[in-house]
């Protein structure tokens, strides 16, 4: 989660709305292929909120207050999508992955409109 969060403080104090995009991408950056997989792994199901709590909150962040539970729950809904499709293309699902991953997406552009 150090990666992303270091990404996500840059761009929020930069101000840089496309690299804030793109860190909400389903697909890793070419140049670190296994981004997702680590950022899904520095969690679990029972401790995700609180750490992603601690990261948009921590003391450096520039996060405007009114807008750090809207980023919690978009990082909290990206986490699950990004374990949803790491299931899937890993062969280890039932035959709803295909639900299971566009409803964890969907939960996540909700909440990116609702955020904006």
């Amino acid at each position: 989660m150090d990666t992303i969060f270091r990404i996500f403080h840059h761009a929020q104090y930069t101000r840089d709305g496309t690299v804030l995009g793109n860190l909400l991408s389903p697909n890793p950056p070419t140049g670190d292929p296994l981004l997702l997989q680590r950022f899904y792994k520095d969690s679990n199901v029972f401790d995700v909120q609180s750490d992603i709590t601690q990261y948009v909150k921590a003391p450096q962040t520039t996060v405007p207050k009114e807008q750090r539970n809207a980023w919690i729950d978009i990082y909290v809904a990206y986490w699950k999508a990004i374990g949803e499709i790491l299931r899937a293309e890993s062969g280890n699902h039932r035959n709803d992955w295909a639900i299971k991953v566009y409803e964890a997406w969907k939960e996540v552009m909700n909440l990116v409109i609702r955020g904006y």
